[in-house]
């Protein structure tokens, strides 16, 4: 005989949901699936940040053998963004890619009190592109739900894990560009930061060791960049890199506004570091100015700091080669120049 519940059991209060959602982190987004899914771990005061949001988390799963884990539907991250404790963003970074952002991230991580994930997967994840083949539902109701899941997603990052906690920035990842425009419409007060490089630099790193967006397959390209699979074909591996990290110069150029600064690799240094921090409205003790001036000496992506820093442009200059140049003449050094002569450019 089957039994009825007539009565289902409440909703836990906020407080309640509070405690038992703290310290909990996404650890990623499953969109393959017909309903997609959230995967989480109940971090603690385990979590350690690292250049690269998944880098923190692979260190975590290794020394955290056991650690709790969850999996939920997407809606759930809307129910633990709203009861949470959590910072307010206090500046964004965006970059066209291998371009010295992570510089400026390790930068920030010197800030006392300071919370900053380097491209979270789970929250970049969010802003892929609608496809009836990614995400469930109409597009007309796609773009409201996802609003939603990015605010949340957002506050579950800022969660103050620890008591010194006043300061979020958050990093996206170099494809993220193409979406400024969403991301300023639901934060147009949060100051923002576009870090952009001679994109023959650029392209030499990408052609070498390709990303995400070189690896992809022919209908995420088109989904995330609009080029038909016909065009895509014809494309070259170097138009294509030039075309991509033109149109995330281009995307940064469109969104410039009065919140923006931008930071041309070459510029780099302790003084416009201190610039950006302003713009993020921090103004850095001694010690911190020391903590970050010690950080522009490393290496940017070497979790240890023991590796140190060194230029690398002459040498991608020297094997960059005609097809690169000529690519990135066409399809890139417009929208760079663009950036280059702007009046948010820092300098």
């Amino acid at each position: 005989m089957s039994v009825q519940i007539q009565h289902p059991l409440p909703m836990p209060s906020r407080a309640v949901m509070a405690r038992l959602w703290k310290g909990w982190l996404p650890a990623a987004v499953r969109l393959e699936a017909d309903v997609p899914r959230v995967l989480w771990l109940q971090a603690g005061e385990h979590y350690e940040e690292a250049p690269f949001y998944r880098h923190a988390v692979e260190a975590l799963m290794r020394r955290e053998p056991r650690i709790t884990r969850n999996r939920t539907s997407l809606g759930t991250v809307n129910l633990v963004g709203d009861v949470l404790d959590a910072l307010k963003p206090s500046g964004f970074i965006f970059h066209m890619s291998r371009c010295g952002s992570t510089l400026v991230q390790n930068a920030l991580r010197c800030l006392d009190g300071s919370i900053v994930p380097g491209e979270p997967e789970p929250l970049c994840t969010l802003l892929t592109p609608y496809s009836p083949s990614v995400w469930p539902g109409e597009r007309e109701d796609w773009e409201a739900r996802r609003d939603a899941l990015l605010r949340s997603m957002v506050r579950i990052f800022g969660q103050r894990r620890r008591p010194g906690d006043r300061r979020y920035f958050v990093k996206f990842t170099s494809r993220n560009s193409v979406q400024l425009d969403v991301i300023r419409r639901l934060w147009p007060d949060v100051p923002w930061l576009f870090v952009y490089r001679n994109p023959v630099d650029v392209m030499v790193s990408n052609l070498s060791r390709p990303p995400g967006w070189m690896r992809m397959p022919a209908d995420w390209k088109t989904l995330h960049f609009g080029w038909s699979g016909e065009q895509l074909a014809d494309m070259t591996p170097e138009e294509y890199c030039a075309r991509v990290v033109g149109s995330f110069c281009s995307a940064a150029a469109r969104s410039a506004d009065g919140r923006a600064s931008l930071l041309n690799y070459e510029d780099i240094d302790l003084p416009r570091i201190r610039a950006v921090m302003e713009a993020f409205g921090v103004r850095p003790t001694r010690a911190e100015q020391a903590r970050v001036e010690k950080s522009l000496r490393v290496y940017s992506k070497d979790p240890s700091g023991q590796r140190a820093f060194t230029g690398d442009t002459a040498l991608k200059r020297r094997v960059a080669g005609p097809a690169v140049e000529r690519a990135a003449e066409r399809w890139a050094l417009p929208a760079f120049s663009v950036l280059d002569r702007h009046p948010r450019r820092l300098r």
